[in-house]
């Protein structure tokens, strides 16, 4: 351990330990392009705007993960995460807890919650699994957001 902590600090020395600026700048702006398409969206309605808010939504929600691992003081980006109606203190929480301390693994929480209709761990899928599946993960993913935000609001009253 000694030996490992001692050639991490060598590297950690030089590169330091939290996002470079490309990390914030992409963050910010996939931001600011949600908050901007969102609000064009609310004056000019239309299938393609309401497409590109999405993709940019998805875009800095999956980039805000990265703010999760953070100390508070310097980490506030995270709450760029709450935008997806997500919680962002119960996903760090859960993270930290379960793909952390289990990445990949089938003690990985992240990994099996959603197990026996998805399975993101390789091994033999049935033909079911393998071709239906992709196409009703979609549909999990869109059902999904809205029953978590119905989930905190109960949480809150």
């Amino acid at each position: 351990y000694a030996v490992l902590k001692e050639r991490v600090g060598e590297i950690l020395r030089k590169t330091g330990t939290g996002p470079d600026w490309r990390s914030t700048l992409t963050q910010d702006l996939l931001t600011a392009g949600f908050l901007t398409a969102f609000l064009l969206t609310c004056f000019i309605p239309g299938s393609l705007l309401i497409l590109i808010t999405g993709l940019l939504l998805g875009m800095q929600t999956s980039c805000a993960h990265n703010w999760f691992h953070q100390k508070d003081t310097q980490g506030w980006r995270r709450f760029y995460f709450d935008m997806s109606f997500l919680s962002h203190r119960d996903w760090r929480v859960s993270h930290a807890l379960s793909h952390h301390l289990y990445t990949n693994t089938y003690t990985d929480v992240e990994v099996t919650a959603v197990e026996p209709f998805l399975y993101f761990l390789p091994l033999e899928k049935n033909l079911v699994l393998r071709y239906v599946a992709p196409v009703y993960f979609h549909l999990f993913s869109f059902l999904a957001f809205p029953l978590e935000l119905g989930k905190r609001i109960i949480h809150i009253l």
